[in-house]
């Protein structure tokens, strides 16, 4: 819906434009640093054959083209990552993902990002999932040269305006005793329980890594 009203109110501007481009009102010296890729194809040097006034409506006509196509890519990537984030309260778990599990395999790392929009600190606190008997939070170091991973018990704490990124290499969340394996392309359900916002169910997309803006391991 957004996008359909950004298309509607571009067109209006452009019947305004084009108006003025046909009654020979130039089009704005700015327009040529602006939307240099655009005014690239019309050159000044243009066939002088080519009518002005048909040549000033076509430099509008690509610049409306490009910011309809611009705004139609953002609010595709806004509505994917909407897809992908839950809101319990004041905090929002965002591209909840894990990886395949080779044969066998009886655990299962969870990554995300958690972002609080709150005046208040909340914690994560526990979970669970029907695809494990057991849900933990790990964190993992690197000390003495050696990564090293440990349970936090009393869970981790989400700050005020702040984002918590679970990533490979750092914070995450445990799964274990496996009781199906996880397979590249199926999600799968799980509960996070966050001490003062309560639970809120999430899908774990599975596969490759999702970009979460901060610099984690493979």
């Amino acid at each position: 819906m957004p996008l359909l009203l950004a298309r509607v109110m571009i067109l209006a501007v452009a019947r305004a434009l084009l108006l003025l481009a046909a009654m020979g009102s130039p089009a704005p010296a700015t327009n040529f640093v602006l939307f240099a890729g655009p005014l690239e194809r019309f050159p000044a040097e243009c066939d002088h054959s080519v009518d002005q006034k048909s040549l000033r409506i076509q430099k509008y006509e690509h610049i409306l083209v490009d910011w309809v196509d611009s705004l139609h890519s953002v609010y595709a990537l806004e509505a994917a990552d909407e897809a992908k984030s839950y809101r319990v309260g004041d905090l929002v778990v965002v591209r909840p993902w894990s990886r395949p599990t080779p044969g066998g395999a009886k655990v299962v790392a969870g990554y995300m990002l958690i972002k609080n929009t709150g005046a208040s600190s909340d914690r994560l606190v526990g979970g669970s999932t029907p695809i494990a008997g057991r849900f933990e939070i790990h964190a993992s170091a690197l000390t003495d040269g050696v990564m090293r991973m440990r349970r936090i018990v009393d869970g981790i704490e989400i700050p005020p305006g702040e984002t918590v990124i679970f990533k490979p290499g750092g914070k995450h969340l445990m799964l274990g005793d496996l009781t199906s394996a996880v397979e590249d392309g199926e999600p799968f359900p799980a509960t996070l329980i966050f001490e003062k916002a309560g639970p809120v169910t999430v899908e774990f997309s599975v596969g490759a890594p999702i970009e979460t803006g901060d610099d984690a391991a493979p």
